[in-house]
């Protein structure tokens, strides 16, 4: 009976341990996923809305991205430009402008982890505004990022902004294609 004893608590001694080694290790809920980015590479795209020129910028090495899933949020973001020139055109200085805090804004919204909670994806200008579009991973904390440059009154041009899911990038799908041709 002693034997008997043993054999049931070695058998419970040896679930358990399993058991407590598989409940110590992270979930892959918790793990940072190990991807590696594309290398950024934008391509220009010209074309016309309601006959005003307009141009894209857009990064060519994601249109066709392994991870989407990844970051399954879309954030798009539009600025109003103050100095134009002809066709609605931000003027030169006021490119250095937008250029300055759309790379403030993609700073921010990456954040500090190993992987970027967003990833930029394209720019369109067209009529007197500049849309921006990035993927996002973390729709919060890319939300809660944005309300505070808001709040803090820290953008130097108006600008209003929205994050849906878009889990197979449906949103960017029309600018992706522009640069498969």
């Amino acid at each position: 009976m002693n034997i008997r004893f043993f054999a049931v608590a070695l058998v419970l001694a040896t679930l358990l341990g399993a058991y407590s080694a598989e409940a110590a290790k992270p979930s892959k809920r918790t793990q940072t996923p190990q991807i590696t980015l594309p290398e950024e590479s934008l391509s220009i795209v010209t074309f016309e809305i309601d006959s005003l020129p307009a141009i894209a910028v857009i990064d060519a090495a994601l249109t066709d991205f392994e991870h989407k899933k990844l970051f399954e949020w879309h954030c798009s973001l539009i600025v109003e430009c103050k100095e134009l020139v002809e066709n609605g055109m931000p003027s030169s200085a006021e490119m250095e402008v937008l250029n300055g805090f759309e790379d403030e804004l993609s700073k921010g919204l990456a954040g500090e982890g190993e992987l970027p909670n967003a990833i930029f994806f394209a720019r369109i200008t067209h009529n007197g505004t500049r849309q921006l579009i990035w993927k996002v991973s973390n729709p919060k904390q890319a939300y809660d990022y944005l309300a505070n440059v808001m709040k803090e009154d820290q953008y130097p041009r108006n600008f209003e902004f929205v994050i849906e899911r878009d889990v197979d990038w449906v949103k960017t799908e029309n600018l992706a294609k522009m640069v498969r041709k």
